[in-house]
């Protein structure tokens, strides 16, 4: 809502305008990141389903790494050449087609009976959490795992997602008129943390069953079980589409921030594909540093998962300055991005601070490191606020 009322600015346009061309400066910087995260995650992910669950293929081979050079390839044509005009047609089927097994899976969780006492409250949330420690724990998997920082960050874009905010702003340049945003927005957000939540569950009575399958097979497993041969390999299909159409959409908007900030025209074809070469190296190199470490997508998504949401952060700050300073907002709105942000600062400063990928500091001081740039991010935002709505008003 905020870019239909900007014009139609992007993400990136937004946060230098409530937020200051310092700060522009740096979430571009992280922007970027993410984005190549994002392209190598959605290379990994539909790859290896696409290997061990439709050709069968199990480790790593010559032809894991040809599935994952033809996804490669569509990719840096789609990041060229603006062919989303054209796939765009058949994405609603894939959709359609997630969303029907979604429903299946969810009838068949009941039918099969799983077992899902992984959730189970009967002794309250003391229970939880003497398996799962809300604050001090050791270790970094399993039984054990702090609650917070580590759940919050795992789960990534299933509870907020910098980059779904960066992709939101696209959108709605395709929205006639501000009636339909909350069926486009809002609505869809509601529908897809639903489908998340029925796949988590077929994912807790599949590993309650039994299952020692890895991250990407648990979803051929799943779908299998309880969708059948054909309904499973459909199913197991539209996951394999859908986060393809992720990360074609990341790099090509990254190819356009990066030629933005560097003021490089992409109307010449030699120009596109200079900034694009740039962009698909490090993505490679991602890619295979993941495959090859046998802990290199554990690795690769904690980097993504905390990157995501600290690009949430920073949309967090822009909506807050933006309530500050529009017209008839009640006086506290802000807090409503406000306090969600300043938590969500604290989840990504604690987990860096205290996970090996990061610093590697004990926990308890990686919260009280997070604590204080909390501290400093909540008044911080207040007073930029203030100092924005002192100079305009906003609609």
């Amino acid at each position: 809502m905020m870019s239909l009322r900007q014009n139609g600015d992007q993400m990136p346009g937004i946060v230098h305008k409530f937020l200051g061309g310092k700060v522009y400066q740096v979430y571009n910087i992280f922007l970027c990141f993410l984005m190549l995260l994002v392209g190598a995650v959605f290379t990994y992910t539909p790859g290896d389903l696409f290997a061990g669950q439709i050709v069968g293929i199990q480790g790593v081979n010559i032809w894991t790494w040809v599935i994952y050079a033809v996804i490669l390839v569509y990719y840096l044509v789609a990041t060229l050449f603006p062919i989303d005009k054209i796939i765009g047609r058949i994405y609603p089927i894939f959709g359609a087609i997630l969303l029907l097994s979604a429903v299946g899976v969810f009838g068949g969780i009941f039918v099969k009976g799983y077992d899902l006492m992984n959730i189970d409250l009967s002794n309250g949330f003391t229970g939880l959490f003497n398996m799962y420690p809300l604050w001090d724990a050791a270790g970094n998997t399993g039984t054990g795992t702090p609650f917070i920082p580590v759940f919050f960050v795992t789960v990534a874009c299933g509870i907020t997602s910098g980059f779904h905010s960066t992709q939101c702003t696209l959108i709605g340049r395709s929205v006639r008129s501000e009636r339909e945003g909350k069926f486009t927005f809002y609505w869809m957000m509601i529908l897809e943390g639903l489908i998340a939540m029925i796949w988590a569950a077929a994912a807790m009575g599949i590993y309650n069953k039994g299952s020692l399958s890895g991250s990407t097979a648990v979803v051929g497993e799943v779908a299998r079980d309880l969708l059948g041969p054909v309904g499973g390999l459909i199913a197991i299909l539209g996951v394999i589409v859908l986060p393809i159409t992720s990360g074609d959409t990341a790099l090509r908007s990254c190819r356009l921030m990066v030629a933005d900030y560097l003021h490089i025209s992409q109307k010449e074809r030699r120009n596109r594909v200079m900034v694009t070469a740039g962009l698909f190296i490090p993505v490679i190199a991602i890619l295979v540093f993941a495959k090859l470490n046998a802990q290199g997508f554990n690795i690769l998504w904690r980097y993504f998962a905390w990157a995501n949401q600290t690009i949430a952060v920073f949309a967090f700050a822009a909506i807050s300055v933006y309530l500050m300073a529009k017209k008839g907002a009640p006086k506290y709105a802000f807090l409503m991005s406000l306090l969600p942000g300043s938590f969500y600062l604290f989840i990504i400063s604690s987990f860096i601070f205290s996970q090996k990928i990061g610093f590697g500091l004990s926990l308890n001081i990686a919260y009280v490191i997070a604590a204080v740039l909390t501290v400093i991010y909540f008044f911080g935002i207040i007073n930029a606020g203030k100092k924005y709505r002192a100079k305009q008003l906003e609609e």
